[in-house]
């Protein structure tokens, strides 16, 4: 969990660097658009390298539901969108480290992997099931800060042009 959250930041590292050097950081929308990536980018990780994380991958790890079969990418996706819960996935992680709360609601576990399994990965599913969550997320996010802006004066200071 710990590798795959620094992999996130370093996906991030590129937005970050367009929005000091660019006039991009006073773009709310693109703000928004970073965040919304970097947070599909986490929630889809298990779509990624034949359905392992990168984390899972250098832990020797894999995702399975609760019957010892593959989950499926909609399952991968959905485990993870308690990740904005993180607190609480981490208390999970410290008290069960096989099952974290997503994995508890949509019943998959992590588990050391079999090598002698080898899960096909569809790039193209894969970019699909990443481009609507995405764009879901970025509608979700850039909905909830155009009301935050429209009925709050600090927000509107906090992202005013300079």
């Amino acid at each position: 969990m710990i590798i795959d959250g620094f992999t996130s930041q370093i996906v991030a590292i590129p937005f970050i660097v367009l929005m000091i050097f660019t006039d991009l950081k006073n773009n709310l929308h693109f703000q928004v658009f970073t965040v919304a990536f970097v947070s599909t980018f986490f929630i889809c990780k298990d779509l990624i390298l034949s359905g392992k994380s990168i984390g899972k991958r250098i832990s020797n790890l894999q995702i399975l539901d609760i019957h010892n079969n593959e989950p499926s990418n909609l399952k991968l996706i959905c485990r993870n969108l308690f990740s904005f819960l993180w607190p609480v996935e981490i208390l999970f992680c410290c008290l069960n480290p096989e099952r974290k709360l997503g994995d508890i609601v949509f019943g998959t576990k992590v588990s050391p992997s079999n090598l002698e399994e080898k899960r096909s990965c569809n790039v193209k599913i894969a970019m699909l099931y990443f481009s609507i969550t995405l764009l879901v997320i970025f509608i979700v996010f850039d909905l909830i800060m155009f009301l935050a802006y429209s009925s709050s004066g600090l927000v509107r200071l906090l992202f005013m042009p300079i």
